[in-house]
């Protein structure tokens, strides 16, 4: 087994530790609530997350890193940046997404990336300790450099064991192609964790699935 495959071995262990259950929805995407900013409703807390119904919301949760967040809707992000690099990743290594997200079973569609010369590219950058679950990725067309992949570029999930049980990626489909540099993986590029290591198979064991190519050196699957 390898360093990387070494970091990245058992989300059954990690998935026996349930993070706390976000609120039920609370809104739905209509004209109104998708045009609204920063978000379509809430106020940011796991009893009452802030909604989110379009790409321009979708980018404002770096505007509030530690708040909890739920899709109210699908969400297309062809056009939300505007650049001929595509979507912007969120947050950086240096300021890692910390907070809550669910999809509530809605997707991110269209994702588009065209960044070989970045490390780390994926629709979130970096993430230290993130709750993300109940969220597709569909149509996913991702290029970067080294440690890419399609949710998460960086991703740090515990730095001690006695904050394992806080931490919780699940019921995550992925699908499309993710080309890039090395160590780069269909959902995540980098995977560190002190204890439980991670592996595809926990990850997999957790509902996180990829349905797709990754096209680099040493292909992974998951992460």
């Amino acid at each position: 087994m390898n360093a990387h495959a070494r970091l990245l071995s058992t989300l059954t262990s990690l998935a026996l530790f349930a993070a706390p259950a976000l609120a039920a929805p609370t809104g739905s995407c209509d004209a109104a609530a998708s045009g609204k900013l920063p978000f379509a409703d809430g106020t940011g807390t796991p009893e009452d997350p802030y909604g989110i119904c379009s790409a321009a919301q979708l980018r404002r949760i770096e505007l509030a890193p530690k708040a909890s967040y739920q899709l109210w809707g699908d969400i297309d992000v062809l056009q939300a940046d505007g650049a001929v690099e595509g979507w912007r990743p969120l947050f950086s290594n240096g300021t890692p997404f910390p907070g809550r997200l669910d999809g509530m079973g809605h997707s991110i569609n269209n994702l588009r990336i065209d960044r070989p010369r970045e490390e780390h590219v994926a629709l979130i950058r970096a993430c230290t300790g993130c709750v993300i679950i109940d969220l597709e990725l569909r149509s996913v067309q991702v290029v970067g450099g080294s440690r890419s992949g399609a949710l998460i570029g960086d991703y740090i999930v515990a730095v001690e064991p006695s904050r394992v049980a806080t931490f919780l990626i699940s019921g995550i489909t992925v699908s499309g192609t993710v080309t890039g540099g090395e160590g780069s993986g269909g959902v995540f590029g980098n995977v560190y964790n002190v204890f439980p290591l991670l592996s595809d198979e926990t990850f997999l064991n957790s509902g996180v699935r990829f349905k797709g190519t990754v096209n680099n050196a040493d292909p992974r699957s998951i992460g």
